[in-house]
């Protein structure tokens, strides 16, 4: 392993945390993953393309454990009206604002864990893993993992037409620059539907790293319209992972839009698992 993926593998919390014994389970074995295997390299053919290097040289560490520190003014301004918006800080449920929509649910993942939201159990554990042959090319994937805690988990009932939810990431002007984990849980039930807006943008210049997985099971019927802007500093970090579950006769469209950032990756998949499931994966990058 590089001498980073050994720093970070060290600093991983040597009990597995609170919560469900399916959940410390998750995080365990995903820890023994990552020490024995560590982020992926230009080794990996998926990742021959995107160094790591920076990372290491900016000194960035683990974030660990959860903090109730409240920074106001630190979300950036909202790209669109929304009905319900939800400001994520360092990876963190921070606050929400607005009213959802009936049928609409959204709870900080800590809390969706312990209240045992349903179908959350299946969801986080179909996230795949490593490609064949390739054992550190999830990497990041099995890091999030195994600090599983900070994250999101938004429901969606069946037949709800939920409107729009946006999700502002922003991180705080930190000491040393620190790496974030983060979970995004989306069910959509049959026949309903959801536009997410997702904006990554901080007020403060740092080099900071977010490394965000975010899950969605797009139930039958159901639609989930997915827009990304992300204009994040020339030093910071953005690693996300997108995986989409879709049921038949299901459809989800995708735009993105990068605008900023240091070094920035997304690894984003749909597996349409039902006749006349749709996908559209649009974006664009300056």
């Amino acid at each position: 392993m590089s001498d980073f993926s050994t720093q970070l593998a060290s600093a991983l919390p040597q009990d597995t945390g609170s919560g469900p014994e399916w959940v410390n389970a998750l995080r365990q074995n995903a820890a023994e993953n990552f020490r024995t295997h560590g982020l992926p390299t230009r080794k990996d053919e998926a990742w021959k393309f995107t160094g790591l290097g920076t990372m290491g040289q900016n000194g960035v560490q683990l974030a660990t454990g959860s903090s109730s520190v409240v920074s106001e003014g630190s979300s950036p301004k909202p790209l669109a009206e929304s009905e319900c918006r939800v400001d994520m800080l360092d990876g963190q449920f921070q606050k929400q604002t607005g009213n959802p929509k009936h049928g609409l649910t959204v709870l900080p993942l800590a809390d969706a864990l312990h209240q045992g939201v349903a179908g959350l159990q299946n969801l986080l554990e179909s996230l795949p893993g490593p490609a064949p042959g390739s054992d550190s090319s999830a990497g990041f994937s099995a890091l999030n993992t195994a600090t599983l805690e900070t994250g999101v988990v938004i429901h969606v009932a069946a037949g709800t037409d939920a409107g729009r939810l946006s999700l502002s990431w922003s991180t705080r002007e930190t000491r040393v620059p620190l790496l974030f984990n983060s979970r995004v849980c989306l069910i959509v039930e049959a026949g309903a539907k959801l536009e997410l807006v997702e904006q990554f943008e901080s007020k403060h210049e740092n080099a900071n790293g977010s490394n965000i997985v975010l899950q969605a099971n797009v139930e039958e019927n159901a639609v989930l319209n997915h827009v990304r802007f992300q204009q994040e500093s020339e030093k910071a970090a953005l690693i996300t992972r997108t995986e989409v579950s879709q049921q038949a006769d299901s459809e989800y469209a995708y735009y993105g839009f990068d605008l900023g950032g240091g070094l920035v990756r997304h690894d984003l998949h749909a597996s349409l698992l039902g006749s006349g499931a749709k996908s559209g994966i649009n974006g664009a990058y300056l």
